[in-house]
């Protein structure tokens, strides 16, 4: 995946994603959604980086909330995913030199509105992989060396509610993303291409649930490389 931004706060949080997935040249291979809601639930996962490890992660990260809730997975987190590696179907997507950034975005009444994020290139001292940051209210998942200020984004308007800022702002949001030129996650010497494609998804949690529509489409097409001005 190419870009997620995440933000919780309060009682709502929300995911953007664009929706197209390309190799490691920029060639658009495929467009759809990428985000996973996990029904019934105040819960979704995205994800970016290696699609077919992407797509694993987010199956098993599903299995586990809905077999132990929200606030119990995410306490038993690391040891559940000592458990899921082992999985064939995730070991497999998660052979080789890839690497992917997940962000988890919910609510629960323990937690309010919250999102963690964890890097599979990303390994602490003392070896332990995987480990989840906590990030500030707006997490940027973005192809970028340099992320942009706070200030190159729209701020909501006095008394806009947080739905109703994400609405109105996040297709242009990504909009400026999919301006800016990004390398491949697995070859940093590789030239650089326009990475955010063929639409953005908005996901929205909040305690009643999660749902994700389509904000804005972009013309791009699969076996093409995707052009900002598009």
């Amino acid at each position: 995946m190419s870009a997620v931004i995440s933000f919780a706060n309060g009682d709502f949080g929300f995911v953007l994603t664009d929706r197209a997935t390309y190799s490691t040249d920029g060639v658009v291979r495929q467009i759809g959604r990428k985000v996973t809601v996990v029904k019934p639930l105040p819960f979704a996962i995205a994800c970016r980086g290696d699609k077919a490890m992407g797509d694993a992660f987010r199956s098993k990260i599903r299995e586990g909330v809905l077999q132990f809730g929200i606030d119990a997975f995410l306490e038993i987190f690391e040891r559940w995913l000592d458990g899921a590696r082992i999985d064939p179907a995730l070991r497999a997507a998660t052979s080789g030199a890839k690497t992917v950034e997940v962000v988890m975005n919910g609510w629960s009444p323990k937690r309010g509105a919250f999102h963690f994020v964890f890097k599979t290139d990303e390994v602490d001292a003392d070896g332990s992989a995987y480990r989840l940051i906590t990030p500030d209210n707006i997490h940027l998942g973005v192809p970028l060396s340099v992320e942009p200020k706070a200030c190159d984004f729209e701020m909501p308007l006095p008394g806009e509610k947080p739905m109703a800022w994400a609405i109105r702002t996040g297709a242009d949001m990504m909009e400026f993303f999919r301006r800016q030129l990004g390398v491949s996650h697995y070859d940093s010497e590789a030239s650089s291409f326009y990475a955010v494609g063929g639409g953005v998804d908005l996901t929205i949690i909040t305690p009643d649930g999660a749902h994700t529509e389509t904000l804005r489409t972009w013309p791009d097409r699969v076996g093409e490389k995707i052009t900002h001005a598009a």
